[in-house]
């Protein structure tokens, strides 16, 4: 099976075609200067898994160096382990990335790590929860959003349900208004039993079961 190695040292970047014939084999390749990275499946052809020991600055070199989306990928779940100001820097640009599910990812780092975002980074979460072009990843961007204050958040989500298409968005920013001001999501979602769309019915059951009243328990019963 023919793997290209990507190479790159003082001289920049070259690339090694190699045969694979056997379940075990070496491979020796020259070097001039620093070595900056070595890129296993250069154009990330092969189906099986296969796990890399390298550097982390190998993995941030391979990052911002490759164009394909597995090798991409591989960086920023192995280096998203690590803490560090250069991998935090990855991290914010990644919420760039022209591959949405990279986007996602580097956001659902950030809706993980459960601790207030700094100032730059909530400024780009914020503008990805309003206009990503993936529904998934503004879904997603609404969850590192709940250390907001009460009053900064039900501006916030207000103006993201009233623009929003997306359910699963909309559903999202209910949920996390409903843990931030309980009463003015309950006035929302009592607004949006009307959609009677799956997925917004169990938002709004949900909150209703939670901080609802007499008048929403015919809702609760029909669901």
């Amino acid at each position: 099976m023919p793997v290209s190695f990507a190479i790159w040292d003082a001289n920049g970047k070259r690339t090694e075609k190699v045969t694979i014939d056997s379940l075990e084999q070496s491979f020796t390749f020259a070097y001039t200067g620093e070595l900056k990275n070595v890129l296993f499946d250069e154009n990330q052809v092969l189906l099986g898994k296969y796990y890399e020991d390298k550097p982390t600055a190998q993995f941030v070199h391979q990052f911002y160096n490759s164009n394909r989306y597995k090798a991409r990928y591989t960086s920023i779940k192995r280096l998203s382990r690590t803490k560090s100001d250069v991998v935090d820097k990855l991290l914010y640009d990644a919420m760039n990335d022209p591959f949405w599910h990279i986007r996602l990812t580097a956001v659902e780092h950030y809706s993980k790590s459960k601790t207030a975002l700094v100032e730059k980074v909530l400024l780009k979460v914020k503008e990805i929860a309003q206009n990503d072009a993936k529904s998934q990843t503004r879904a997603e961007s609404i969850n590192c959003l709940t250390s907001l204050s009460s009053e900064e958040a039900t501006i916030f989500f207000k103006d993201v349900i009233a623009k929003e298409k997306s359910f699963l968005v909309i559903s999202t920013a209910l949920q996390v208004l409903s843990d931030i001001n309980p009463k003015e999501a309950l006035d929302y979602a009592r607004g949006m039993e009307k959609e009677n769309v799956k997925s917004m019915n169990v938002t709004v059951g949900e909150i209703y079961s939670q901080q609802g009243e007499a008048q929403d328990n015919e809702f609760l019963i029909d669901c």
